[in-house]
């Protein structure tokens, strides 16, 4: 498997709207994906994809091409991947967190990182930007 990894680096200009109105929806919408939950998370993903606030940041795959479980994944992303496991930077970012995306890009299945475990989305509803 291959996961691209969509998270939501905190830019300048980021902390600046944010610093500047921090009720407004875009800081919500950034806020929002700290502790999402399984009645929210598609609402407020849906909401940072209508402000851009996803970026591609990550390629993380496996030399066998297949064997790679969104835990591997996430320890990959903070880090720690397990040998066999390849972890391609597309630009600085942080390590994985909750509310980041993973997409399998074979599979085309589209997955949130919560606060324990993950979320399943259909990919037909998201329109992510690579």
């Amino acid at each position: 498997m291959t996961y691209l990894v969509y998270q939501r680096p905190i830019s300048n200009t980021t902390k600046h709207i944010i610093n500047d109105a921090p009720t407004s929806d875009f800081a919500e919408a950034y806020y929002g994906l700290l502790m999402p939950t399984e009645d929210n998370v598609e609402a407020l993903v849906s909401t940072a994809l209508y402000w851009d606030i996803y970026r591609p940041t990550m390629i993380i795959s496996a030399d066998d091409g297949v064997s790679l479980s969104l835990h591997e994944t996430f320890d990959a992303g903070n880090g720690r991947p397990k040998q066999g496991i390849n972890v391609s930077s597309l630009c600085k970012h942080p390590s994985m967190s909750v509310g980041d995306i993973v997409v399998d890009l074979y599979e085309n299945h589209v997955y949130v990182c919560m606060p324990e475990g993950w979320h399943h989305i259909s990919s037909g509803e998201l329109k992510l930007s690579i």
